[in-house]
């Protein structure tokens, strides 16, 4: 499965984030997808210019030209809002 597939027009990739379960995390300036370990390709935010990408154990935080946002890797329906209305440029983990 390619991008291509999935997006029409130009494509625009901002930023790449690999989680510990191998998972590329791919962030596009029409949304966030993500590509599996078996190549499958999948949707997670659409429309939404997408700044940066933070993995860190069971949680992806997502930086938005609308905000910023946190979700987990087994329940991806479950996204919540961190901040709204803030074009979000970059993010900083801190592992210690």
């Amino acid at each position: 499965m390619y991008l291509s597939e999935f997006i029409n027009g130009e494509i625009i990739l901002n930023k790449l984030c690999f989680d510990d379960k191998g998972t590329l995390w791919l962030g596009l300036s029409k949304g966030l997808y993500k590509k599996e370990v078996n190549g499958n390709i999948t949707s997670i935010i659409s429309e939404q210019y997408i700044n940066d990408i933070v993995c860190t154990g069971e949680s992806v935080f997502v930086a938005t030209s609308a905000g910023a946002l946190q979700f987990s890797h087994s329940q991806l329906d479950k996204t919540r809002w961190l901040m709204t209305g803030k074009d979000v440029q970059t993010l900083f983990y801190d592992a210690t």
